[in-house]
């Protein structure tokens, strides 16, 4: 007879597959402290799980998500204006300069391939169709 992954093994593999870098219950405090020495000092927490690099490069390459190739300032640009924060709000938010907030907003429009601001946060929430 075949064997047969338990419910915990099936949620771990999908954890994995999503880009999880560990599992931990949340009322072991030792256990929580251990993994995230280990994480800190490794990058991951084994037991099967990447590193978040790795997940990272490997979702990236697997998915024909467009929205995976935007830096974690530019995907925070965009979460914020897909909240209505104008460009200035967004800059106070991030606490950077209304420039650089601008530069992160065009370099995210250019990579989701929007020809406007509001085409890239309708790209961005899946609101736009082509």
């Amino acid at each position: 007879m075949a064997s047969r992954l338990s419910p915990l093994e099936r949620y771990i593999s999908r954890l994995i597959q999503a880009g999880a870098q560990g599992l931990v219950a949340k009322d072991e405090e030792r256990q929580i402290a251990e993994v995230t020495r280990w994480v800190l000092n490794k990058g991951g927490c084994g037991n099967g799980f990447e590193t978040a690099r790795n997940a990272h490069m490997r979702l990236k390459h697997e998915t024909n998500d467009i929205r995976m190739l935007l830096s974690d300032r530019e995907e925070e640009i965009m979460i914020l204006l897909s909240k209505g924060l104008s460009i200035s709000e967004a800059a106070n938010r991030m606490q950077i300069g209304q420039a650089s907030a601008a530069t992160y907003l065009n370099r995210a429009r250019r990579k989701l391939k929007a020809e406007t601001v509001r085409q890239a946060v309708a790209i961005w929430t899946g609101d736009y169709e082509q």
